[in-house]
C-alpha cells in the first residue's frame, strides 16, 4: 500500500474531484471517509452542520495530519478480511472512496465489505482515475506507460478503470450508479502536455479526441443498493476535438513585471477558423500597463485578428489591431505583415513557448477588473506543426550560426585588443627613444659649445706664444739656449 501523503483541498470553483464529490453530500447525516489524505473532506465536512466524519486511512503520517477533522480515525489495511470490524455497529449515510480503489489489488470485495456499513438510504461516492484519457492513449502510441509519483499513472495504482469496467465491478458488488460526473482535463493542462497529437492524421486525432471520455480525466459516481439505471451526466466531456492552450500575463504600470501569478488560461480549438478565447482579469489597485500572450504552447500557425480588454459592462476598454500597430517584443514566432486586404496578421509559431508583448500607449485602470478577449484562428492544416518545427529548426540553426559568428568576433576583437595594447607598448617606447634622442641632441650640442670655446682658447694661445717667439728677448735666449718653450 501507499505510503505518500497526498494533499488536497476542496474548491467548489475548482471542478477536480474533491469538488464533485463535495457537491454530491447534500444530507446531513454520518460520512466514512476512505482515504482520508491529508484531510481535506473532513475538514470541510467539519465545517457545515449536521456531519459526522470518521476517516480510514493506511498511511500512519497521513493519520496524525488528518485526525485533528474526525470523529475517529482508523489506520487499517482495507484488504485484510476483518480490517472492518473497527467500525462495529455503525452506518453512514455516506461512504467516500476518493482515488481510493485504484490502489487495491482486490477492490471488489472491499468494495462488497464497504457496502456493508452503508444505512438503508446510504449511498457509496467514488471517484477514481480514467485509463481510457487521451493523454494515456498518446503516450501508448508514442509505445510509453511511464509511472509517476502521482496523476493517473500514480505508481502505486494496481487497478486501471474505464467507465464501463467501473460500472461493471459496482455491478458485482450489487451496486447500481444513480450519477456520473466527469472531471474534464485538456490535455496541454495534464501531466501528458509534452505528448501531443500533432504528429498523428487529421482523421486520427479526431477519431481520438471524439471518442467518449476521452478527455475525461476522473470518474466520480454516487453508487447505491437497488439501483437500475444512472441518471443522465449531468457534466458531459467539454472537448470532442483537438485543443491547444493560451495563457496572458499582465503587468501593472510601476510593478516587477510578468509572474506566473498574474496569469491567466484558457483553451482553443484545432481546426477553429475563428474562436474568442477570454482571460479574466482581476481587479487591480495600480493601471494596467502591459500584457505579454502565449498563444499556444506547441508549434504551428494562428491567424491573429484582434485583443481586447473589456469591463464589467461588456464596454470595450482598448483595442488591439494587429493591421494598424506591432508587436513591442516577439520570441519563438514570426508575424507575416498583415495585407492590406486582410485584417488578420499570421503568426508562425517555432517552438513550445512562443510569446509576445503589448505595451499599452496609456496605462489602464483596472480597479473592476477587466476580461480580455483574444480573437484568433487555428486552421486545421496538418503540415503547419511540421512547417512551425522546421522553422523552429532553421532558427535554430541560424541562433548557432549567430553564436559562431559572435564568437568569431569576440575572437577578433580580444585579438584586437592585445594588438592595441601591444601597439600601446611600442609607441610608449618610442617616446622614451625620442626623449632619449633629444636630450643626447641636448649633450651633443652642449659639447659643441664646449668644444668651439676651448678652440678658441686654443688659437688666443697659439697666438701669444707665436708673439713670445718672435720677441727679441726669445730669439736671445734661443742663442743662449735657455728657452724651450712650445705648445
Amino acid at each position: 500500500m501507499n505510503k505518500h501523503i497526498y494533499h488536497r483541498e476542496i474548491d467548489q470553483q475548482a471542478g477536480d474531484s474533491l469538488a464533485h464529490i463535495a457537491g454530491l453530500i447534500q444530507h446531513a447525516g454520518d460520512v466514512l471517509d476512505v482515504g482520508t489524505g491529508s484531510g481535506a473532506l473532513g475538514r470541510y465536512l467539519a465545517g457545515l452542520e449536521g456531519y459526522r466524519v470518521d476517516g480510514i486511512t493506511y498511511n500512519p503520517a497521513e493519520a496524525e495530519l488528518a485526525a485533528p477533522h474526525y470523529r475517529q480515525l482508523h489506520v487499517l489495511n482495507l484488504e485484510q478480511a476483518n480490517s472492518l470490524d473497527v467500525l462495529g455497529e455503525r452506518r453512514y449515510r455516506y461512504i467516500v472512496c476518493a482515488d481510493v480503489l485504484e490502489h487495491l489489488a482486490g477492490p471488489a470485495p472491499v468494495l462488497a465489505r464497504l457496502a456493508a456499513f452503508l444505512a438503508d438510504d446510504g449511498e457509496l461516492i467514488i471517484s477514481v482515475p480514467n485509463i481510457a484519457y487521451i493523454g494515456v492513449v498518446a503516450e501508448l502510441l508514442a509505445g510509453e506507460f511511464r509511472y509517476r509519483d502521482e496523476g493517473l499513472l500514480d505508481h502505486t495504482h494496481l487497478h486501471f478503470f474505464t467507465r464501463r469496467s467501473l460500472a461493471e465491478m459496482l455491478r458485482g458488488a450489487d451496486l447500481g450508479v444513480r450519477a456520473w460526473r466527469s472531471v474534464s482535463r485538456p490535455l496541454p493542462a495534464s501531466e501528458f502536455a509534452a505528448r501531443r497529437l500533432d504528429h498523428l492524421p487529421d482523421s486520427m486525432q479526431r477519431f481520438l479526441s471524439g471518442r467518449e471520455d476521452s478527455h475525461t480525466y476522473q470518474f466520480v459516481l454516487l453508487a447505491g443498493r437497488g439501483i437500475e439505471q444512472a441518471d443522465a451526466e449531468e457534466n458531459p466531456p467539454l472537448f470532442d476535438t483537438p485543443h491547444f492552450s493560451a495563457q496572458v500575463f499582465w503587468a501593472e504600470q510601476g510593478g516587477a513585471g510578468f509572474a506566473e501569478s498574474q496569469s491567466a488560461l484558457a483553451y482553443g480549438l484545432l481546426g477553429q477558423e475563428r474562436q474568442v478565447l477570454r482571460f479574466s482579469i482581476p481587479a487591480m489597485a495600480a493601471p494596467l500597463a502591459s500584457l505579454r500572450i502565449d498563444p499556444a504552447e506547441r508549434p504551428g500557425f494562428v491567424r491573429l485578428f484582434e485583443i481586447r480588454l473589456v469591463d464589467a459592462a461588456e464596454q470595450v476598454r482598448w483595442r488591439w489591431h494587429p493591421a494598424q500597430h506591432d508587436f513591442s517584443t516577439a520570441h519563438g514566432l514570426v508575424a507575416c505583415p498583415a495585407a492590406w486586404n486582410n485584417p488578420e496578421r499570421q503568426l508562425a509559431l517555432l517552438n513550445d513557448d512562443p510569446n509576445f508583448v503589448i505595451k499599452l500607449d496609456e496605462p489602464l485602470p483596472a480597479q473592476q477588473g477587466l476580461t480580455l478577449e483574444l480573437e484568433l484562428g487555428w486552421p486545421y492544416l496538418p503540415e503547419a506543426a511540421v512547417l512551425g518545427q522546421q522553422m523552429g529548426a532553421m532558427q535554430e540553426q541560424a541562433h548557432i550560426e549567430r553564436e559562431r559568428l559572435l564568437a568569431v568576433q569576440r575572437q577578433q576583437c580580444s585579438e584586437l585588443a592585445a594588438s592595441q595594447h601591444r601597439l600601446g607598448d611600442l609607441q610608449a617606447q618610442l617616446s622614451a627613444h625620442i626623449e632619449q634622442i633629444a636630450q643626447l641632441a641636448q649633450q651633443n650640442g652642449t659639447l659643441r659649445i664646449e668644444l668651439a670655446h676651448a678652440q678658441d682658447a686654443l688659437a688666443h694661445a697659439r697666438g701669444m706664444l707665436a708673439a713670445v717667439r718672435g720677441s727679441k728677448l726669445w730669439r736671445l735666449g734661443r742663442r743662449l739656449r735657455l728657452t724651450r718653450i712650445s705648445l
